[in-house]
């Protein structure tokens, strides 16, 4: 009886481990559908790529995620990196086969953006970790409302026009201010991501 448990036990083991893989293999199938089917802007082309590590939090330099692809597939400094939901961040350096990626709540970035509704331009800067995005240089007058989403405007020459970003969570206008406090939140949930786009700008690649 005991050599019987045992070997039944043993038997569901491996059916729970192989349940586990079946479930696995099919949430990557599933998030790679989602990225074969996104399309890139007029000339830029995409470089898929696989996050290999991360660093998040107070004890990170920055918060950043290592992929790998690099130099020896045209990624170069300021590369952007997104996904279909959104941008991710951009190549701070790289190597030629791994890229080490600043990400979009790093205080270190700043992309520009503008409201997709109303078009209200600013500079999406990271407030570091858990902590929302700031868009700032937003005048008083200028439109916007929460829940609104924010795109890239191009405006910084990194990233192409029309890239979301992030959503808008709250705003003030304060009466001793000239600009807006503007609180958004990323599109992206960068502490989970397992596979990125690099985008790689085809007009730069062949002027060079």
């Amino acid at each position: 009886m005991r050599q019987e448990n045992e070997r039944l036990w043993v038997k569901v083991t491996d059916l729970y481990l192989q349940l586990s893989r079946l479930h696995e293999e099919a949430a990557e199938v599933n998030r790679l559908r989602h990225l074969h089917n996104f399309q890139p802007p007029e000339d830029w082309t995409l470089e898929g790529g696989r996050v290999v590590a991360a660093r998040f939090g107070p004890h990170a330099v920055v918060e950043s995620l290592l992929v790998d692809k690099g130099t020896w597939v045209g990624v170069v400094e300021n590369t952007p990196v997104i996904t279909p939901l959104g941008v991710v961040g951009r190549v701070l350096r790289g190597s030629p086969s791994f890229s080490n990626v600043l990400l979009i709540t790093d205080p270190n970035s700043k992309v520009a953006i503008m409201g997709r509704d109303h078009r209200t331009q600013g500079i999406l800067v990271g407030n570091g970790p858990q902590r929302e995005l700031q868009m700032q240089y937003v005048p008083l007058n200028d439109l916007l409302q929460e829940g609104e989403i924010l795109v890239t405007s191009g405006m910084d020459g990194i990233f192409p026009k029309g890239l979301p970003v992030a959503r808008v969570q709250r705003i003030e206008r304060p009466s001793t201010s000239l600009f807006q406090v503007v609180e958004a939140a990323p599109l992206v949930d960068l502490r989970n991501l397992e596979e990125v786009f690099l985008m790689l700008n085809l007009t730069q690649a062949i002027e060079e």
